[in-house]
């Protein structure tokens, strides 16, 4: 016993005041247990010295052993909470352990489990060393695994419905490892999954975002024979913990070295899309937003595809040096005097003019949100100006918008710093609510 027990132990003595059970634990651990084999709430050996546990202890709540010096646990152990034996010496465990709610077993060296092992909730057993479970296991809600050494032959029947592998079940796990495996385009890696045959264009609408029609209709004028479709399978080893499926489909476009990639990922929560060519990628959303302020080309454009006219682009939002300008960069190298009618209002200044679809990348991220999600309300955006404020403050603009009945609506940047605004109006000045 050290010196700091020895002094707690004579304040108990001499004024009646208990030795604090932490100390006893890390000082005198020989004699907190004896005092103590019914622990009423949560007992933390982290960080300490003790080495074994003794016969009959009892937890009511939860039992940390992680960081710990404990290397084996005793016989008819009873956790009444949780029982945590990441990062512990541990490698098996004794008869007739209980474990009212969470025994986690993740990244430990457990090879196997005791028969009768009684478990109230769930067992994790992800990464770890353990490869069968015995069928008189008792588990009350799910088994957790994914990554370690258990196979599915080691699962009995009894026990199968109770498997999470990833977010899948025990059939999902099953038919990976049966799964033959499958070289995509372009890779050496062979990965788990299939070819998806594309055999009608009916095929190739999965692979798109029902929220794109304009990318739809525009991979179904493509021949049949441009398609390539495969399904593969990568479990999530990240926090999530989730198997995901991904259905991709290779295009191969007119005039174009390399296949556009059109990946559907799908996990539990639902599906999301995502549009590659080459190494760039831009979710669904995100590029439909490019669609609908530039266009289809311009978007595609934007992801790095060959296609159109890129030069022409290039003299109008890019310097010498192929760097993409500023909205108010362009208007610098202008200075030309523009001007656009808003109802009854005129504005303008020096700067520059012309089709918003073709200047859109110099426009501020914002705007080109604020732009976007206007159009999806049934308005083209047309023509522009933009100048600076007061010939020398910010970047201010005019983009005119057509609706589907011909009406002229006017997207007004102006002002500067903390006093410049954007307002929506009608062809009459009326502001509308964005």
């Amino acid at each position: 016993m050290t010196n700091i027990y020895n002094l707690f132990k004579f304040l108990e003595d001499k004024e009646g005041k208990e030795v604090p059970s932490k100390v006893k634990i890390v000082y005198a651990p020989e004699t907190f247990f004896k005092e103590n084999l019914i622990i009423k709430g949560d007992l933390n050996l982290g960080n300490t010295t003790i080495t074994s546990l003794p016969p009959g202890l009892e937890v009511r709540g939860t039992l940390y052993l992680e960081s710990s010096e404990v290397a084996s646990l005793p016989e008819n152990l009873k956790v009444g909470g949780n029982l945590w034996l990441q990062g512990t010496k541990i490698t098996t465990l004794p008869k007739g352990l209980e474990v009212g709610a969470i025994l986690d077993l993740n990244n430990t060296k457990i090879e196997s489990l005791p028969e009768d092992l009684k478990v109230g909730k769930f067992l994790y057993l992800r990464n770890s060393g353990v490869t069968s479970l015995p069928s008189s296991l008792k588990v009350g809600d799910t088994i957790y695994i994914g990554g370690g050494r258990l196979k599915p032959e080691g699962i009995p029947v009894n026990l199968r419905e109770k498997i999470d592998w990833y977010g899948g079940t025990f059939e999902d796990y099953e038919n990976y490892i049966k799964m033959g495996t499958v070289k995509l385009p372009g890779t050496k890696v062979e990965v788990p999954g299939s070819e998806k045959p594309i055999t009608s264009k009916q095929d190739i609408i999965p692979f798109v975002s029902e929220d794109n029609p304009e990318l739809q209709e525009y991979l179904l004028e493509q021949p049949l024979e441009s398609f390539k479709g495969y399904t593969i399978f990568k479990p999530d080893r990240s926090f999530s913990q989730q198997l995901q499926r991904q259905d991709i489909l290779y295009v191969t476009l007119p005039d174009v070295p390399l296949p556009l990639r059109l990946i559907k990922t799908i996990q539990r929560w639902g599906s999301n899309y995502e549009i590659q060519y080459k190494t760039k990628r831009k979710l669904d959303t995100s590029f439909q937003g490019t669609v609908t302020a530039r266009g289809l080309e311009k978007a595609l454009q934007g992801l790095g595809v060959p296609i159109g006219d890129i030069e022409q682009e290039s003299k109008l939002t890019r310097d010498e040096n192929g760097k993409l300008l500023r909205l108010s960069q362009v208007i610098d190298r202008e200075q030309q005097p523009v001007s656009m009618d808003i109802g009854t209002r005129k504005r303008g200044g020096l700067g520059v003019k012309g089709e918003y679809k073709d200047y859109a990348p110099t426009f501020s991220t914002a705007a080109q949100n604020n732009l976007a999600s206007i159009a999806k309300k049934g308005i083209e955006w047309k023509d522009f100006i933009a100048y600076r404020f007061n010939n020398n403050g910010d970047a201010n603009f005019v983009v005119r918008g057509v609706s589907k009945d011909g009406r002229n609506y006017y997207y007004n940047r102006y002002g500067s710093g903390m006093g410049g605004a954007s307002r929506l109006y009608n062809d009459k000045f009326e502001e509308i609510p964005q």
